[in-house]
C-alpha cells in the first residue's frame, strides 16, 4: 500500500500511543463507549501487534521481520473520532491476508515498527507482505520492504520488546470467512462465506449450524 504522508503520522502517532490505546481497550470492554453518529467512508482501522523480541535482517533485495512472542491476539482499533476497540486472533488476522477485493496481498499495508531501547524508543516504517505465523512457536514473519531508506538508516538488526502499528484497512476489513464494515460505533454488519453467518452484530464469521444441521438430514 502505498502509504500518504498522513497515513504515515498516524501510524507513527499510533505506534507511541500503543500503552494508551490498549488502556483504553481494557476500559472498553468492561463498559463500551457509546456514539449515535454513523460511520462514514473516512473511518480508518488499525491493527496492533506487540512482541517479546525480533529481527529485522536483509534476505537478498528484501528484509525479513521476525516477530517472537507475537501476542496471539491483534487489537484492531478505529482512528478519531469513532474510538472502537476490539480484537481478533492473530491467526485469524494472518488467514485473512488475502481475502476480499483490496485485500492487504493486493495492497501491501505500511506499518510503524517501534522498539523499545535503553533510553527511548525507536521507530522504523516498513512495507509488510507474506505473512506467516507459527501459532505453536508464537512467531510471526513478514518481507518488509522499505520506505524510503528508513530500514538501511535505522541500524536496526535483532531487538527486544516491540510493537507492530499497521496501517490501514479502511472501512471494510477481511475477518476469516468474510467481510465486515463499521456501520455504528460496536456495529458491524459482515458479508459472511457460504456456510457461515455474522455472530450478532460482532465483526466475526461463525460457522452456520442451522444450515450444517439441515445438511445433515439431507436438506439443503
Amino acid at each position: 500500500m502505498e502509504g500518504s504522508a498522513k497515513a504515515i503520522i498516524i501510524g507513527l502517532a499510533a505506534a507511541l500511543a500503543v500503552v494508551s490505546s490498549i488502556a483504553i481497550y481494557a476500559s472498553m470492554q468492561q463498559e463500551p463507549e457509546i456514539q449515535s453518529a454513523a460511520m462514514t467512508e473516512d473511518v480508518q482501522f488499525l491493527f496492533v501487534q506487540h512482541a517479546g523480541s525480533g529481527s529485522l535482517e536483509q534476505d537478498g533485495d528484501a528484509y525479513r521481520l521476525t516477530l517472537n512472542d507475537v501476542s496471539e491476539s491483534t487489537v484492531r482499533f478505529a482512528d478519531r473520532p469513532y474510538r472502537y476497540v476490539d480484537s481478533m486472533a492473530t491467526g485469524s488476522f494472518v488467514e485473512s491476508w488475502s481475502f476480499g477485493d483490496d485485500s492487504f496481498a493486493d495492497d501491501p499495508p505500511n506499518a510503524a515498527l517501534t522498539i523499545n531501547e535503553t533510553g527511548g524508543q525507536k521507530t522504523v516504517i516498513v512495507e509488510l507482505l507474506n505473512p506467516i505465523y507459527d501459532e505453536e512457536m508464537r512467531t510471526l514473519t513478514y518481507d518488509a520492504g522499505g520506505v524510503g531508506e528508513s530500514i538501511t538508516q535505522s541500524g536496526i538488526s535483532k531487538f527486544g520488546q516491540a510493537t507492530l502499528v499497521i496501517d490501514d484497512a479502511g472501512p471494510t476489513f477481511p475477518v476469516q470467512h468474510g467481510l465486515c464494515r463499521m456501520i455504528e460505533v460496536g456495529i458491524f454488519e459482515c458479508d459472511c462465506e457460504r456456510g457461515y453467518i455474522q455472530d450478532g452484530s460482532d465483526p466475526f464469521c461463525v460457522q452456520d449450524d442451522s444450515r450444517s444441521a439441515r445438511n445433515k438430514h439431507g436438506h439443503v
